[in-house]
C-alpha cells in the first residue's frame, strides 16, 4: 500500500502511529525497528480495520503468483514478529486477532488525524510538560562536580551493559537462519539420494528400476546427465569438501573406486571389505566407513588401516551407522544409528548423542555440516522408514563459537509441516542454499488384469500394501502406505475398520484360517545387522481379534526374534524365520521354527539354516522357504518325509505367495528384475506373469506383491512424488 503525501498519511492506532509514505512505524515518539514483511502485514490490515484480511490476500499482495516460497513459515514468523512489537497476544488479542485456516482481523480503533504527524504529547501516559532552562553557568558547574562525572559515568556503564545485554538474548532468541525462498530442481518422478556438491553441479543416485545411476545436474537445476565415467559404478557415496574426488562402488564387497571430477579412476581400496557407508574426510586422505556389524573404522587412502573408531559392544552399537558426517576441520565424525545422532572424535573416544535431550519418539537422520562448519543441519521426523517418512522436517543447530553466541544450542525447525517430507539435507558451499529431497510418498493398490494385460485400480487404488483376504474370501486385511495402519474391510473395500494404532506398524497381515485372528509383525526400530535380508528385522508378532481390541505379542517371554509368520492351514501351528540373538554374520544362524499353539513350544525345522521367509503350502504339506545364499532357488520342506527340495525360480524370489490350489509359487524377480513371476512347484521353467521393469512401485520395502482369492497379482504402484529443491537461506 503506497500512500501519497497528504493530510492522512498517517494511521492511528492505541500508543502507535504508521506513516503510509515511508512505512515507519512510531511508539511514543520512539521510531521502531520494523521494516519488510512485517509493515506491510500490518498496512494490509490498517487498510479495513475490523475486516478479515485473508492469508491469500497476503500472498497475492506480498509475492507474485510465480513466486515459490514457503509462505505459511514465512507469514507466521511475519505476523508472529509484528506482534512482538506492538506488545500483543494471539491468546488475548489487542490489535490482531487470527481467524483459524482463514486470515487476520486488526480489532483496535483506528484514528487518521488530518494534520500529520502526532507529537509525542497526543500518546496516551505521555505528558509533554514545558520545563524552563536553567541559566548556562548553573549546567556547565553540575557538569563540573566530581559526584556527577561519577554518577554519569555509572550510568553509561549500565546503560552499556543493558545494551550488551539485550544484544546478546536478541542473537541468542532469534533464530539464527530462516527459509525464505523453495526452487524446485529437478521435474522427475523417480527416487533420487544427494551425494554432494563441488559448488557448480550436484551429484546424486537414482533409482530406475530396476537400475540405479550416478547423475549431475546443475545447482540452478535443469536436466539430469550422467556423471562421466560411472555407468558401469552404479552408485555413489560421497564427494570430497572441494568437489574434486569422488567415491563410487558397485557392491558392498567390490571395493570403492575413488575417480576425479571428471570420472577417471584415481584408485580402488575396500576389496573384500562388506562395508555398509563410506565418507571422505575434508582432508581427502582419510576415509570413514561403517561395516554390518556396527562398527566405524578409518583408513587411508592407501587402504591402511588407521583405527578402529567404535565397537559393537552392545545391542545399539551394533545397529548400523548411517549418515557419515565430517566435521570440516577433520575432527569429528557423526553418523545416524538407532534413529539418533551420534558423534565420536577422529582420534577415537566414547560416542556421545549430539541432542541427549531429544524424547524417544523424535527420530533424527541425514546430519550435514555447511562447508564453514557453522550450521549442522539434519532431519527429524516420526516415522520408522526413513525414506518414506511422513511428516520429516529439516532442522539446524547453530555451530558458532563467538563473544556472543553459544556453540551447539538448542536444535531450532528450518521448515514448516506441508505436503513435503525433507530429506538428506546439503548445504551449498556458499552456506546460502540447503539442497534436499522433498518426497509426497503415495502409491495406489492395482491388480493385475489377465484379460487385458493391464494393472487396474483395487479397492478404489486405496495406498495400501500387504493385502491378505480370508479363508472365505469375503474379507481383507491390508496396511495403508505409508501410516503403516492395519484395517480390515469387506472385500469390495467397503465397511473399513481400524485396527493398530502408531507407534505398531504392521509388516504383512495373515488371516488365521477360521478368519477370528490376523497375525502380523512389527516394523523394526532400527536398521539390524548384516544376517538380516534387506538389512531390515522385524522381530516382533502379534495377534490381534479380526473384530478389534488390543494386539498381543504372539510370544512374549522369548528373546529370539520372530519374523515373517505365517498359518498352517488347520490353523494349530504357525511358522516362522528366527536367527537366535542375531549377533553374527553367520548365515547359518538363520533357521525355520513352528510354534505349536495349544503346547505353546517350539521346534526347530531340520535343515532349515541359512533359510527365512516361510510359507506354508495350501494343503500342509510343503513349507516354502526362501535360501539367504541363492539367488535361483527356493526350498520346499517335506513334512511328509522331512526332506528337503528345491525348485528353481531363475530369479532372486521376493514375497513368495502360493497360489490357493498349491500349483504354483508366485514371487517379485527382485528388484534388478522386475517382473511378477509364477514357477510350478511340481518342475518347469518359470515364467514372467507381468512385468514391472518400467513402471515405478513403492512400499514400505520399497516393493510389495501379492494375490487376491483368484491369484490375480497386486501391488502398489508409485503415485507419490520426488524431487530435489534448494531452500534458500538467510542468517541472522
Amino acid at each position: 500500500m503506497e500512500a501519497a503525501p497528504g493530510p492522512n498519511r498517517h494511521v492511528r492506532f492505541g500508543a502507535f502511529q504508521l506513516d503510509l509514505r515511508t512505512h515507519e512505524l512510531h511508539s511514543n515518539g520512539r521510531r521502531l525497528k520494523l521494516r519488510g514483511h512485517p509493515v506491510r502485514v500490518l498496512e494490509m490490515l490498517l487498510e479495513s480495520p475490523g475486516e478479515l484480511v485473508s492469508r491469500e490476500a497476503i500472498r497475492h499482495r506480498l509475492w507474485p503468483d510465480d513466486t515459490f516460497v514457503d509462505f505459511e513459515h514465512i507469514l507466521n514468523n511475519t505476523v508472529n514478529r509484528l506482534r512482538e512489537e506492538l506488545g500483543d497476544r494471539a491468546e488475548k488479542p489487542a490489535f490482531i486477532e487470527t481467524l483459524p485456516r482463514q486470515g487476520y482481523r486488526f480489532i483496535a480503533p483506528v484514528e487518521r488525524p488530518p494534520n500529520g504527524f502526532l507529537p509525542p504529547s497526543s500518546f496516551p501516559n505521555v505528558e509533554a510538560t514545558p520545563v524552563s532552562s536553567p541559566p548556562q553557568e548553573t549546567v556547565e558547574r553540575r557538569i563540573r562536580s566530581p559526584r556527577t562525572i561519577w554518577i554519569l559515568a555509572l550510568a553509561a556503564t549500565v546503560m552499556l551493559m543493558l545494551s550488551l545485554f539485550t544484544w546478546w538474548r536478541i542473537l541468542q532468541s532469534a533464530p539464527p537462519l530462516r527459509v525464505s525462498g523453495i526452487t524446485q530442481l529437478t521435474h522427475d518422478p523417480l527416487a533420487k539420494l544427494l551425494v554432494g556438491t563441488d559448488g557448480t553441479r550436484l551429484i546424486l543416485n537414482r533409482f530406475d528400476p530396476p537400475e540405479t545411476h550416478v547423475l549431475q545436474i546443475p545447482v540452478s537445476g535443469g536436466r539430469l546427465s550422467p556423471f562421466p565415467n560411472t555407468l558401469t559404478v552404479p552408485w555413489a557415496y560421497d564427494v570430497s569438501s572441494d568437489g574434486t574426488v569422488l567415491m563410487t562402488s558397485g557392491d558392498y564387497d567390490k571395493g570403492v573406486s575413488i575417480v576425479d571430477a571428471s570420472g577417471n579412476k584415481l584408485s580402488q581400496i575396500m576389496k573384500g571389505v562388506r562395508f555398509s557407508n563410506v565418507a571422505l574426510a575434508p582432508d581427502r586422505e582419510t576415509i570413514a566407513y561403517t561395516n554390518f556389524d556396527g562398527e566405524i573404522h578409518l583408513i587411508g587412502r592407501d587402504g591402511v588401516e588407521i583405527r578402529k573408531l567404535t565397537s559393537a559392544s552392545d545391542s545399539v552399537s551394533r545397529r548400523l551407522a548411517v549418515d557419515l558426517a565430517w566435521s570440516p576441520d577433520g575432527k569429528t565424525l557423526r553418523y545416524t544409528r538407532a534413529h539418533k545422532i551420534w558423534e565420536v572424535s577422529a582420534q577415537g573416544s566414547t560416542p556421545r548423542r549430539v541432542f541427549p535431550d531429544s524424547p524417544e519418539p523424535v527420530r533424527e537422520c541425514c546430519g550435514h555440516w555447511s562447508r564453514d562448519g557453522s550450521f549442522f543441519v539434519f532431519v527429524v521426523h516420526d516415522s520408522l522408514e526413513r525414506f518414506t517418512s511422513t511428516g520429516a522436517q529439516i532442522w539446524a543447530i547453530d555451530e558458532r563459537r563467538s563473544l556472543w553466541r553459544r556453540s551447539g544450542g538448542t536444535p531450532f525447525q528450518l521448515t514448516s509441516p506441508g505436503p513435503l517430507s525433507w530429506i538428506m539435507p546439503l548445504t551449498s558451499n556458499d552456506g546460502s542454499k540447503i539442497y534436499a529431497r522433498g518426497v509426497t510418498p503415495r502409491g495406489e493398490l492395482e491388480r493385475f488384469d489377465s484379460s487385458s494385460k493391464e494393472f487396474r485400480p483395487f479397492l478404489q487404488g486405496i495406498s495400501a500394501e500387504y493385502v491378505d483376504f480370508s479363508k472365505d474370501g469375503n474379507w481383507v486385511a491390508y496396511v495403508t502406505f505409508p501410516d503403516g495402519i492395519l484395517w480390515k474391510a469387506h472385500r469390495d473395500g467397503s465397511s473399513a475398520m481400524q485396527l493398530t494404532r502408531p507407534p505398531l506398524y504392521p509388516l504383512g497381515s495373515r488371516w488365521s484360517p477360521d478368519g477370528s485372528q490376523i497375525l502380523f509383525t512389527n516394523a523394526p526400530d532400527a536398521l539390524g545387522p548384516a544376517c538380516s535380508p534387506w538389512m531390515v528385522m522385524p522381530d516382533e508378532a502379534y495377534l490381534i481379534s479380526s473384530e478389534g481390541g488390543p494386539p498381543r505379542r504372539l510370544l512374549p517371554g522369548r528373546k529370539e526374534p520372530i519374523m515373517y509368520p505365517d498359518w498352517s492351514p488347520d490353523g494349530r501351528k504357525i511358522v516362522f524365520a528366527t536367527c537366535g540373538a542375531c549377533k553374527s554374520e553367520n548365515q547359518a544362524d538363520w533357521k525355520i521354527a513352528i510354534l505349536d499353539l495349544a503346547s505353546a513350544t517350539v521346534t526347530t525345522l531340520s535343515g532349515s539354516e541359512a533359510t527365512y521367509l516361510p510359507r506354508w503350502s495350501p494343503d500342509g504339506r510343503y513349507i516354502l522357504a526362501m535360501p539367504i545364499n541363492s539367488s535361483l532357488l527356493t526350498r520346499l520342506y517335506d513334512l511328509n518325509t522331512g526332506r528337503w527340495s528345491e525348485v528353481n525360480t531363475g530369479f532372486y524370489p521376493t514375497f513368495p505367495a502360493w497360489s490357493h490350489d498349491g500349483r504354483y509359487i508366485y514371487y517379485a524377480g527382485s528388484y534388478l528384475d522386475a517382473a511378477l513371476m509364477r514357477v510350478a512347484v511340481k518342475g518347469g521353467k518359470p515364467e514372467t506373469v507381468a512385468s514391472i521393469r518400467k513402471i515405478p512401485f513403492t512400499g514400505w520395502l520399497g516393493l510389495w506383491i501379492g494375490l487376491d482369492p483368484d491369484d490375480a497379482p497386486l501391488w502398489l504402484r508409485d503415485t507419490g512424488t520426488d524431487e530435489l529443491y534448494a531452500l534458500s537461506i538467510q542468517r541472522n
